[in-house]
């Protein structure tokens, strides 16, 4: 075991320092290693709102255009995305109002959070929404609920887009908005790509999870009988595919009822499937259910039951097209993963209907903070139609990964249908083309590529320049009086990076030391646009912990006992390979103060004598 104790006392720079030292140690028990993308790093970290996600950011909106339906003469829109709490943009007016923000450039919004000014309090409606093709403005979330004065929404939005409109379409008072938030996150990429029904037992051979195994990471498993379908479970993860799990026959008989034995049932599957979870990437309990007499609650009983078994694994369902016509939408609050399969032979289109006028209008209905979309694009015709079906289903399948690249809340891709089949109308599946099936498995690759893109950690930063050399002193040792190995500590908070973020780059500001091109945020700090996710720095928060416990948690005196010296610092692991050193130097702006700085080196960092007088010194110093 491992004991320490921190002395909150002394100067200001002393419990500042301890309170670091504090936070260092959530940082080693938690280990997050969060905000290591973007260019937001650890320093980044320890500032932020401990609500964020590991790859989630602040955008820097202070300074974005900012439009409003109407506008009080004191209380502009710029008001609301100020980045102050004090100020508020006021319509002037009751509802219909609206507040539109241009960020300039597209970034990838997740999040929202709205300080809400209102009197009296009561029911509001806002709806948020974005432009999908520069005038088409499409909604992409709703708040309904009763709100006060003061009191801040979190809304998910999970879009790219360059303008944001929030809509206040109901509320009891003036509509105004105390401050707008707004967060990105460019780790977000479609992450599945597979066929429908590829391990099923009614259609084709009943297994093509080897034969796309090429291109997709996922395969689609149904009704096979426990042992098949763990058998196709373990073939997919051999192939590195994950699966989806048909369970409907496990919860409802045949007119869409519960059956009466379901949870014994239940019990078994669960109990059959523990050993092959990590391979199941999600349930799928109903097709097309706004076709059947299900219901809401027979639905939410039975994904109570599997959260309750399996609470990481999501469960999906696929919406038939004609939601358009009917609206009917049973169960739509208990689905993770959501879609509908519009099929127009390469018309992009659903009933008739433009098909993102459908897609989005189911979005609509979903809670993006918890629920996510999937796409069901065409990858066959019924028999008899016209060979040239294979070029328009070419060119809209383009249009789906568009959509997907431009909705976050979209997980994957699911085609229908990989094989040929005969269940009710013969159907020529994806693989009666092989072209077409050339053009899917390349728009496979892409996005696989695009999500291990997305999600990679950042490469680290480049080093910085050499500093110039010391003027030498009078006995011709270096000026700070520190020793010739020394590398000197960095300016007080100097190059930290900006909790607050922008994909928005200005070619005018756009320099960086050297003169490499360098995006920038509104506010003129730098950003890393790429995607640098938290894969590779989950757990490292840990290990940045222990060293910054180390070497910020250790009580020193406020000025240096020897100024003119130039550092203290102790070592440790004298017997290893590697050797770590804390250094305290004066403050280049003051000499009285001074800053702390970590080194980590090869064992041969300075010779051992040195070592051994210099702690001798400190330990003298230190019990003065």
């Amino acid at each position: 075991m491992v004991s320490f104790r921190l002395g909150i006392r002394g100067s200001v720079e002393t419990v500042a320092r301890d309170v670091v030292g504090v936070m260092a140690l959530l940082l080693m028990t938690v280990g997050c290693g969060g905000y290591e993308d973007d260019g937001v790093r650890m320093e980044a970290a320890a500032a932020s709102s401990s609500a964020l996600g590991c790859a989630e950011a602040r955008v820097a909106i202070n300074g974005a255009s900012v439009t409003a339906s109407h506008s009080d003469a004191a209380n502009g829109p710029a008001n609301a995305v100020d980045g102050s709490t004090a100020t508020r943009w006021i319509s002037g007016g009751g509802p219909s109002q609206w507040l539109q923000i241009d960020f300039g450039s597209t970034i990838p919004v997740t999040r929202l959070r709205l300080l809400v000014v209102q009197a009296p309090e009561g029911a509001t409606t806002h709806v948020i929404s974005v432009p999908v093709d520069g005038s088409n403005w499409k909604e992409i979330a709703t708040v309904n609920r009763y709100t006060a004065d003061g009191q801040w929404l979190d809304v998910g939005a999970y879009h790219r887009t360059r303008y944001l409109k929030i809509t206040t379409t109901a509320s009891p008072s003036w509509v105004a908005w105390g401050e707008v938030e707004v967060y990105r996150d460019a780790t977000i990429a479609p992450e599945h790509f597979g066929y429908y029904c590829s391990s099923c037992q009614n259609a084709g051979n009943g297994n093509y999870t080897a034969a796309t195994s090429d291109h997709a990471n996922l395969t689609w498993v149904v009704d096979w009988g426990i042992a098949t379908m763990q058998a196709r479970v373990a073939e997919g993860a051999a192939l590195g595919m994950k699966s989806v799990v048909d369970v409907n026959w496990v919860f409802f008989n045949g007119a869409a009822n519960l059956q009466t034995n379901w949870q014994t049932i239940w019990d078994g599957f669960a109990t059959a499937f523990e050993p092959y979870a990590k391979d199941i990437v999600a349930w799928y309990l109903v097709d097309e259910p706004d076709l059947t007499p299900i219901t809401d609650q027979s639905i939410a009983t039975a994904v109570q039951a599997m959260k309750a078994r399996f609470p990481q694994i999501p469960v999906a369902a696929i919406y038939s097209p004609l939601i358009v016509v009917n609206g009917n939408l049973p169960g739509i609050a208990s689905w993770d993963w959501v879609a509908v399969d519009c099929y127009a032979n390469g018309g992009y289109k659903c009933e008739g209907v433009p098909y993102e006028s459908a897609y989005y209008s189911l979005r609509s209905h979903i809670d993006t903070t918890r629920q996510r979309m999937f796409l069901v694009p065409q990858a066959g015709a019924p028999v008899g139609t016209p060979a040239t079906v294979a070029d328009a289903l070419a060119v809209e399948i383009d249009k789906f990964v568009a959509l997907s690249r431009r909705d976050l809340a979209i997980v994957g891709i699911v085609p229908f249908l990989y094989q040929n089949f005969n269940v009710g109308t013969n159907w020529y599946g994806l693989e009666a083309y092989p072209s077409l099936r050339g053009k899917f498995a390349s728009v496979a690759q892409t996005l696989k590529a695009e999500h291990a893109a997305a999600v990679a950690p950042c490469p680290p930063p480049p080093p910085p320049p050499p500093p110039p050399p010391p003027a030498p002193s009078p006995d011709g040792g270096p000026a700070d009086g520190g020793s010739p190995s020394d590398s000197g500590g960095t300016d007080d908070g100097a190059g930290a990076s900006d909790p607050l973020v922008s994909e928005s780059a200005s070619p005018s500001t756009s320099a960086q030391k050297g003169g490499d091109p360098l995006p920038r945020n509104l506010d003129g700090t730098a950003v890393i646009t790429g995607g640098c996710g938290c894969t590779a720095a989950r757990g490292q928060g840990a290990l940045w912990g222990a060293l910054l416990l180390v070497c910020l948690a250790r009580p020193r005196r406020h000025v240096l006992p020897d100024p003119g010296r130039g550092a203290r610092h102790f070592s440790w692991g004298s017997k290893g390979p590697w050797r770590s050193r804390c250094e305290r130097r004066p403050n280049s702006r003051d000499a009285s103060t001074s800053r702390v700085t970590f080194h980590f080196g090869a064992r041969a960092y300075r010779p051992a004598e040195v070592d051994g007088q210099r702690a001798q010194d400190d330990h003298a110093r230190d019990h003065a």
